[in-house]
Parts: structure tokens; C-alpha cells; sequence
């Protein structure tokens, strides 16, 4: 079943899920739109959507978390007319979660254990808080030594299924950030310092909605650490400088917002993100 075009209010505003832009790839705004005729068998085996641009690799995850939703097996494809420059996919980190063979993305590291994958899935299913979703990482990651860290990170790729009616991104979203701020405690907690935590590779990797967590995380880090706060801040102009003027790409707003969130922030640097907002 092929589906061509801009999909479904592809580009208009989109609302904001505490400090974490709703998903607004083309994809990820027509899941649910394509639920229905999944459910209801109409797709046939098959489904391909033709998009103009490249998107991140993690709507790979939420569509098959919504196959898996409607017990649906079917082959769904995306094609990408064009891949903006600078090529997102690109990465110097020596650590990540996605890595490309023929320009398609797969999981760069292995499942993790079900513990950690619990551990994400309670604080996902929590009311969404971003204080209180922080405070309850603090508590659970009290079990989590340095060398889960790895593991812990990898169920951002391997999530668990959507619990309840869920919308399957919002449930990506939510266990990414639960897992990035499960090994932001993890990390401070074995006095592992900015520049050498994997969250931050994270944020130093391909373009993802891994990246927004990361990137929240981190800043919740330099709300507790003051002295992590100048590393944070470095991180997210990097990031910012390499997300492609073309395409949807969700780290380039929580990147942006999540930084005016930074309580030590410096005047200057305050300024220069402010800049950004009012871009956005």
C-alpha cells in the first residue's frame, strides 16, 4: 500500500509534551492515522510511505511498536527523496545507539536485560513529570552500577511494548527519557564526569529522539551538578550547529527550550538561546 506526499499537517505547530516537542516527523504524525486501516486489515502485507525528507531512526521503533500494538505483522517501508546536509546520520562519537548500512538505520547495541527495561517502563508510565519522573530515576537508580550504564541506554532502541492504548511515540519518547535519566543518576552517582559520560555521546550522535532525552537529561544534571553546567551548555551549541536547516528534527526545540531551563545559565549564553527560540 504505497502512501506518497506530505503527510497529514506535515510542518504545522506542534503542541509540547512537558518540555519535549510532541513527534512532529511526517511518519510519526500519520501513525495514527494509518492505525485504522492496519487494524482493520485494509493495508494488505504490506505498506510504503515516500517522504521528501530523512527522518530519525527511532520512528522505525514506534512504528513497529504500534504493528506490535495492533498485532499487525506487515512489511512498512519509508523511502527519503533527500538527505539534508549536514548529514545527520553522521557522528564522531565513539559511542551510539544507531549506526547505517546502505543509509538504513539498525540498533547499534544489543537488548538490554529486563530489569533496566522495567525500570525505564515504571517511570514511563508515571503521570508525566519532569521533576518528578527525575526524582523517581534518583530512587531506582540506587541499584544501577557504572557498568549497566551501557545496557540501560540500549533500551532506547529495545523498548518494552506500549502498555495500555498508549500512542506508541509518546510511550518512545517517555522510556527514552526514563532511560537517559536513569543513566544520568547512574553516571553522577559513580562520579563519571560530563565529558566522558556515554549520555553525552548520545547527544553527540546521529539525530534522533534519543538525542532529545539525552539532552534533557543532561540539562536536569547541570540543575543538580552547577559545575556540569558550562560541559551541558557546550553540548547543546554543538548539537545546535549540526542539525540540518531542512527536515523536521524534534532535538533542535528541546535543545533550545530545555537550555533556558538551565538555572546557572550565563547571561551571554542565555541571550544566544534566546536567539534560537525565536527562530523556532
Amino acid at each position: 500500500m504505497p502512501w506518497k506526499g506530505k503527510l497529514f499537517g506535515w510542518g504545522k505547530p506542534k503542541p509540547f509534551l512537558g518540555f519535549l516537542p510532541l513527534a512532529g516527523d511526517a511518519t510519526a504524525v500519520a501513525l495514527s492515522q494509518l492505525k485504522e486501516p492496519i487494524l482493520e486489515n485494509r493495508a494488505g502485507n504490506s505498506m510504503t510511505l515516500s517522504l521528501e525528507q530523512l527522518e530519525a531512526p527511532s520512528v522505525d521503533v514506534a512504528i513497529r511498536l504500534m504493528l506490535e500494538q495492533c498485532n499487525r505483522k506487515l512489511k512498512f517501508m519509508r523511502r527519503f527523496a533527500k538527505v539534508p546536509q549536514p548529514d545527520p546520520r553522521k557522528t564522531k562519537a565513539n559511542f551510539r545507539l544507531w549506526k547505517y548500512r546502505l543509509g538504513r538505520p539498525y540498533a547499534a547495541v544489543s537488548k538490554p536485560p529486563g530489569i533496566l527495561v522495567e525500570m525505564s517502563a515504571d517511570i514511563a508510565s508515571a503521570d508525566w513529570d519532569y521533576a518528578k519522573n527525575w526524582e523517581m530515576a534518583r530512587l531506582l537508580s540506587v541499584s544501577i552500577r557504572a557498568e549497566d550504564v551501557k545496557a540501560l541506554l540500549s533500551v532506547m532502541v529495545h523498548p518494552p511494548a506500549v502498555r495500555s492504548d498508549s500512542d506508541p511515540c509518546v510511550w518512545l519518547q517517555r522510556i527514552q527519557i526514563a532511560a537517559a535519566q536513569l543513566a544520568v543518576w547512574a553516571e553522577m552517582k559513580n562520579n563519571v564526569p560530563v565529558e566522558e559520560s556515554l549520555v553525552a555521546k548520545i547527544l553527540q550522535g546521529p539525530l534522533d529522539w534519543s538525542v532529545d532525552a539525552a539532552a534533557i537529561a543532561l540539562v536536569q544534571r547541570a540543575n543538580e551538578e552547577p559545575e556540569s553546567v558550562l560541559s551541558v551548555v557546550k553540548l547543546l551549541k554543538e548539537l545546535l550547529d549540526r542539525i540540518p536547516g531542512e527536515g523536521y528534527w524534534s532535538c533542535r526545540e528541546t535543545a533550545v527550550r530545555n537550555a533556558m531551563l538551565i538555572e546557572n545559565l550565563d547571561a551571554d549564553d542565555r541571550a544566544e538561546f534566546e536567539f534560537h527560540l525565536a527562530r523556532l
